[in-house]
């Protein structure tokens, strides 16, 4: 039997293989250790946008270009579909609810996608919806950072792997 003891990792639902993803693609990290963290019941699955109701598939969105997570966060900038409808308020419902899944369960890190406005651990879409990234993190990295999280995405699993054993 697994130990389910072992410290959580809140990780982004796309990278464990669930279609949450605005596009409906399956995406999945094949790296042995994410099976093994599995099996050990070790995630606190979740997604942002899944979490405040938003559905898959749907438009994606951004924030508003030459804004940042934490303009988002203090209540300076939006974060809008390509259709130009706010969905900020439901981004934001959704962040505070990941962040309270891994307060209740003492998680210390987290596995987040890259490149998403929601979650985005190192680079975000620039809010032009060409393509564009931009160095900056998604509004989820923001708040976890400032509540003492420690953030990898899915290139860093060494990292995540180190910081589990300290």
């Amino acid at each position: 039997m697994e130990n389910n003891n072992k410290e959580k990792i809140l990780a982004s639902a796309c990278l464990l293989g669930e279609c949450v993803r605005h596009d409906a693609q399956i995406l999945r990290i094949t790296d042995q250790r994410i099976f093994q963290w599995g099996r050990e019941r070790r995630f606190l699955p979740i997604c942002p946008e899944c979490m405040a109701g938003l559905l898959v598939p749907r438009e994606p969105c951004e924030i508003e270009a030459g804004k940042t997570a934490e303009d988002v966060l203090n209540g300076t900038a939006r974060i809008l579909t390509k259709s130009g409808k706010d969905c900020t308020d439901d981004i934001l419902f959704g962040v505070q609810a990941a962040l309270g899944m891994a307060k209740r369960n003492n998680a210390r890190v987290a596995l987040i996608k890259q490149n998403s406005t929601a979650c985005g651990a190192k680079n975000v879409y620039d809010g032009s919806f060409s393509g564009q990234l931009t160095a900056g993190m998604g509004v989820l990295t923001a708040l976890l950072k400032k509540e003492g999280i420690l953030v990898f995405d899915e290139t860093e699993i060494d990292a995540l792997e180190n910081a589990l054993n300290d």
